[in-house]
């Protein structure tokens, strides 16, 4: 399930370059970062929450977050 989401982030990184080059607008681009955004955090608590979580579905729950976003 986290490589699914890490691939969704993944497509959403090459479409926030298509906005960059103005091939997409703010409107468009805005409602997939949030939608992607969600899936993220959802999945997240979903793994580290979930039934059957452990130390290891913990961490994986992390691994989205574990780096600063600047």
């Amino acid at each position: 399930m986290l490589g699914l989401v890490l691939f969704y982030v993944g497509a959403v990184l090459c479409l926030n370059g298509l906005w960059l080059l103005g091939r997409i607008g703010d409107n468009e681009i805005a409602v997939i970062d949030i939608f992607v955004g969600g899936i993220t955090l959802l999945v997240s608590l979903y793994l580290a929450f979930g039934p059957g979580s452990d130390a290891a579905s913990i961490k994986a729950a992390a691994l989205p977050f574990d780096r600063p976003f600047f």
